[in-house]
């Protein structure tokens, strides 16, 4: 049985059924992590490293257009 293992995501990937955000900290197999750790997609995180709660980034307010709407 594969144990699991917490993996920080470096840049944007996005497949048919998942989406992973740089600094994204997600749980997945050791051998789903082989995969993606590889310095520039992703790291592998020791326990001590990060909790998911910690991951969370800033909010950033949104962003007012310009000018008048359109009719």
């Amino acid at each position: 049985m594969s144990e699991w293992v917490k993996v920080r995501f470096l840049i944007p990937v996005v497949g048919a059924t998942f989406s992973y955000r740089p600094g994204m900290v997600v749980l997945m197999t050791e051998e789903e992590a082989e995969r993606w750790c590889d310095g520039r997609r992703a790291e592998l995180l020791e326990d001590s490293d990060s909790d998911f709660e910690e991951e969370e980034e800033e909010k950033k307010p949104a962003r007012r257009g310009r000018g008048r709407r359109r009719r």
